[in-house]
């Protein structure tokens, strides 16, 4: 709930960005959304194992691997935009970790348990399919977090006014924080993990909305009235 009405929120915000700006925006809103859809068909087949109806249950966790398997899709657009403003070339490479990721989902479908452990909590699922987790770990996972590392040590060698460095970088650290979280949480058999994880992500979200709408100490501090980006931006390097 609370990252879809983050996305929403994004959304109204779309027609006062630069054109520059506009698709790595999008791309953003559509990875939140993501991670909105893959903890709402969570939630909901946590509710179906609860009351025993276990064949949905399995249903919804197969649901929410669509949402999860193309996570990275969104994110490879909008860090390589943000770098480059290529709207061609983003599409092109973030076409790359589409089809890897639909290899993954192909794969997993194939090989997952379809008798899981239930217990009170939740269903514990194991993936065995057998390479697609590593591919999705390896190439859908550490490429996407070594890119958002390369722009935020750009962010260091560049000169950018303190706004935008604080836009961009919060927003950077708060993706990489819930890709992360969200990766050990769908591999994971701990119970104690999925529940601290969550925990985890809903502070990732709390976050990347502080980078959207600070507070007044932030504002304050940076010497800032709003975040907004300017209609005709200087650097690639606008969200």
């Amino acid at each position: 709930m609370a990252v879809i009405g983050f996305s929403w929120e994004l959304y109204t915000r779309r027609m006062d960005q630069s054109k520059n700006s506009n698709p790595a925006l999008v791309a953003f809103i559509i990875f939140w959304l993501q991670v909105g859809l893959i903890y709402l068909a969570t939630s909901l087949h946590m509710i179906a194992n609860y009351t025993s109806w276990h064949s949905m249950d399995l249903l919804l966790y197969k649901m929410s691997l669509v949402p999860f398997a193309f996570l990275t899709v969104p994110v490879a657009f909008f860090v390589l935009y943000i770098m480059i403003g290529n709207k061609l070339a983003s599409g092109a490479f973030s076409a790359i970790f589409f089809l890897v990721g639909g290899f993954y989902l192909n794969t997993f479908n194939n090989n997952v348990i379809n008798m899981p452990a239930h217990t009170e909590w939740a269903s514990i699922y194991i993936q065995e399919g057998g390479i697609a987790p590593y591919v999705y770990i390896f190439g859908l996972f550490a490429v996407p977090t070594a890119m958002i590392l390369g722009v935020m040590f750009l962010l260091l060698i560049r000169k950018l006014p303190k706004r935008r460095k604080y836009n961009i970088t919060t927003s950077l650290l708060a993706t990489s924080f819930v890709i992360d979280c969200i990766v050990v949480d769908m591999f994971t058999t701990s119970i104690s993990m999925h529940a601290g994880l969550r925990i985890f992500i809903l502070i990732g979200i709390v976050l990347c909305y502080l980078a959207y709408f600070p507070p007044l100490a932030v504002k304050d501090r940076l010497g800032m009235k709003e975040i907004e980006i300017e209609e005709n931006p200087t650097s690639k390097l606008d969200i």
